[in-house]
């Protein structure tokens, strides 16, 4: 722009010198030499090409500023849309937000139910597991497997007590003849009233 200014005003300084030859050159004609006067036309001349050349000039800078006023004028559009789009995401970025806050607490929230439903079913689980626990030892000692191994535990531990109460009655009475079978009958014990067989408890 200052050179668009500052070539008018060159140029509107030689308009100005050019009408002030021009003046001139008709006062030489009216009074002056042929010489002088082809002199005074060339320079006249010459600063009506200059003057030519600089309107060219000027009138080129001119479009250029227009040109330039036109792309600085898209440039703010440009710039406006942009700004727009920008708070178009700027809203979509806090929509995004707000509902993926919403969507974890709704997560949140059904995983604490389903931990709140686990915990009570285990509760009730573990209720229910005491007495089935119980019912279950209860029926295994209703079993035939059961009573024989109590049957069997008895045995072995009256076979146990027969045999210490025979190692002590040998220590005591080392000439004395005894029955190592402690479920034998003796002809003596026919008179006791009791089991030939003895089980334990």
């Amino acid at each position: 722009m200052d050179r668009v200014r500052d070539a008018g005003w060159a140029l509107e300084i030689l308009s100005d010198c050019n009408a002030e030859l021009h003046r001139q050159i008709e006062e030489v004609r009216a009074g002056a030499a042929p010489e002088a006067i082809a002199v005074a036309e060339q320079r006249a001349s010459d600063l009506e090409a200059k003057a030519t050349r600089l309107r060219a000039e000027v009138k080129a800078y001119e479009q250029r500023v227009s040109d330039l006023e036109v792309e600085a004028t898209w440039l703010k559009s440009e710039v406006k849309a942009a700004e727009g789009q920008n708070k178009e995401l700027q809203v979509f970025l806090r929509m995004t937000r707000a509902e993926a806050r919403l969507a974890r607490n709704e997560a949140l929230e059904e995983a604490l139910t389903e931990v709140k439903r686990a915990s009570e079913a285990l509760v009730v689980e573990m209720g229910q597991r005491s007495e089935k626990d119980k019912k279950l030892i209860e029926d295994y000692k209703e079993s035939s497997g059961f009573q024989l191994g109590l049957i069997r535990s008895g045995q072995v531990t009256y076979e146990y007590g027969y045999r210490i109460a025979l190692a002590r009655f040998k220590a005591h009475h080392p000439d004395m003849e005894t029955v190592e079978d402690p479920f034998a009958s003796c002809l003596e014990d026919v008179t006791v009233d009791m089991p030939d067989e003895v089980h334990g408890n």
